[in-house]
């Protein structure tokens, strides 16, 4: 007997290495080796070998049904060691991964059998394969006679709390291990009626840090997010086909009772967790967005007007910006929809457009001190603004009119900041409204000479500085961009005129917000830069070539080593860009 067990080994080994075997000679030891499964002190070398045949071309769909029919009857995978067990898992996932179309014809008793040879399975390297498995048995077989049964032998892992010991040499991590049963569990819809009931029990029964509010790490409060939305969206389904809204609303009523509850708490942390789940229930859908919407926005907004203190404002606030995320997200903006499902359907804002900007307009007039109220109401403005269907034109040009104050004479840096990117992103939708209303008030804030600057140069070269980053930032769009460059030319002409002092500061700034706007542009893509070929190059070399001739000017701002290699990168960028 030892003989002959030794021998299947050595057999074994050697398929391992050959790289081909014809169709005859693989269905002769396919009959060998099922001939010989009787034998409990071969199994284990006998399935080592017939996972190695398994993966030869020349197995056929005969050979398949044949061989998994013979080691389902006479194997009882479980009473083998883990060795053994691990090469009739390989073999099972080969065969389902390669030859499921053969296998259909025994799909019952292979799928019944594979679930009682994976019953009571505790190797972590086995159960990454018999997961394998499970997903290609939900993919490729007819499950329904099996749902159960596959579910409770897989659903018995949840949860993992595998550690793998200190010098695994198999390698398999805890992570991989849940990877894999999750896939598992969700590989098919059939299994939520048995799996929600039980995850929801452990959820109930387990602490406070599976739950949003209390949510132990930032990776569990992202799932438990994804999970409010996924939920929100699949009930969301059959309102959006013309079912009843009831679902929806009976999910969301709670969520949103409790979700105000916690935006009335002391604890910051509580009301950002609010405002997180309130944002991914809106966000998941028209219906849901509406569930949420019109019954909150009235009760926050007025909390906002009856609240003395600027924390429970900024609170509110707060609430008011997810809600504005999650509408822009789902309705998308003034020129891009987000959502084909949702492309028809208008923001629930709507009805509280005008309640909304009153709420952000008056926030930016409150005192220097309420800084954080300020830089709320500026996102709110943004927010609103960019939002498809919420503002009209004359609203719109309203709001970055508010904006363009913020930007130019809020006493916080911060807000000015992002005003300045509000505007910028804002010119990607409505260009013409910030072409008319911010880039007028930005280039007049610009010296037409150098020596404006003279008083308290400090202070003048801090807001210039300023002012250049804000045309840098808002006026790359061609249609802005070609109003900049005159009125920027214009300046350096004037301080080339008025002889200013040996240190040019103010035509180095300037060239230099241009070369930086180009090559952002440049970045972008624009398709305008090969039109500054003739609009820009040629005025700025006639601008260094004029001090040359005249050979008394020695000294001149023009001829400073800083402005013509800035120049000089100008010009090669644009003739980069140029079909020339």
């Amino acid at each position: 007997m030892l003989c002959v067990s030794i021998a299947i080994a050595l057999l074994s080994s050697t398929l391992f290495k050959v790289q081909n075997l014809s169709i005859s000679a693989v269905t002769s030891l396919c009959k060998l080796y099922c001939d010989r499964l009787a034998d409990q002190a071969c199994v284990p070398e006998l399935l080592r070998g017939l996972y190695a045949l398994s993966k030869f071309a020349s197995f056929t769909g005969v050979a398949c049904v044949q061989t998994s029919t013979c080691i389902l009857v006479k194997v009882n995978v479980q009473t083998l060691h883990h060795t053994g067990r691990f090469y009739a898992f390989s073999f099972f996932d080969t065969v389902i991964t390669h030859h499921a179309a053969s296998l259909q014809e025994i799909s019952l008793e292979f799928v019944s059998g594979f679930v009682q040879a994976f019953d009571g399975e505790k190797d972590p390297r086995n159960l990454m394969l018999a997961f394998s498995s499970i997903r290609g048995i939900i993919r490729e077989f007819d499950i329904a006679p099996h749902i159960e049964d596959l579910f409770e032998v897989t659903f018995c892992y949840f949860p993992i709390t595998f550690s793998p010991p200190p010098e695994d040499a198999n390698g398999i991590s805890s992570e991989q291990l849940k990877a894999g049963l999750q896939q598992s569990l969700a590989a098919t819809p059939y299994f939520a009626k048995f799996a929600l009931p039980l995850l929801l029990e452990k959820l109930a029964s387990s602490s406070d840090s599976t739950k949003i509010f209390h949510a132990s790490s930032h990776d569990l409060e992202q799932v438990a997010l994804m999970t409010l939305q996924a939920v929100t969206t699949e009930l969301s389904l059959g309102v959006s086909l013309g079912g009843a809204q009831d679902a929806v609303e009976h999910f969301l009523g709670p969520v949103s009772a409790d979700c105000l509850k916690q935006l009335q708490a002391d604890d910051a942390r509580l009301v950002q967790q609010s405002c997180k789940a309130l944002k991914a229930c809106a966000l998941s859908s028209d219906p849901a967005c509406a569930t949420v919407v019109l019954p909150i926005i009235p009760v926050l907004l007025s909390q906002y007007t009856s609240s003395t203190p600027t924390m429970r404002k900024e609170t509110v606030m707060d609430a008011l910006l997810a809600l504005l995320e999650a509408n822009r997200a789902l309705y998308g903006t003034k020129s891009l929809i987000t959502s084909t499902r949702d492309a028809n359907f208008v923001t629930p804002l709507i009805d509280f457009k005008e309640q909304l900007f009153e709420v952000f307009t008056t926030a930016l007039t409150t005192q220097k001190e309420h800084q954080s109220l300020r830089l709320r109401a500026v996102k709110g403005l943004y927010g609103m603004t960019v939002l498809r269907q919420l503002l009209p034109e004359k609203e719109s040009a309203c709001a970055v009119e508010h904006l363009v104050r913020s930007m130019l004479h809020d006493p916080n840096v911060e807000i000015q900041e992002t005003a300045v990117t509000c505007i910028a992103c804002l010119a990607n939708h409505i260009p013409q409204i910030i072409h008319s209303i911010a880039l007028p008030p930005l280039l007049e804030t610009l010296p037409t000479a150098e020596i404006e600057m003279s008083m308290d140069e400090a202070t003048h070269r801090r807001s210039l500085d300023f002012h250049l980053y804000a045309i840098s930032k808002t006026c790359l769009q061609p249609s802005m961009f070609v109003s900049v460059v005159p009125q920027v030319l214009m300046r350096i002409d004037m301080c080339c005129q008025s002889h200013s002092p040996d240190t040019p500061y103010y035509p180095l700034a300037l060239l230099s917000t241009l070369l930086e706007m180009l090559r952002h542009k440049a970045a972008l893509g624009h398709q305008d830069i090969p039109q500054y070929l003739d609009q820009l190059i040629p005025h700025l070399l006639g601008m260094c070539i004029y001090p040359t001739l005249a050979f008394h000017e020695t000294t001149h701002v023009m001829m400073d080593p800083g402005i013509l290699e800035i120049i000089a990168n100008l010009a090669r960028l644009v003739m980069t860009h140029a079909d020339v």
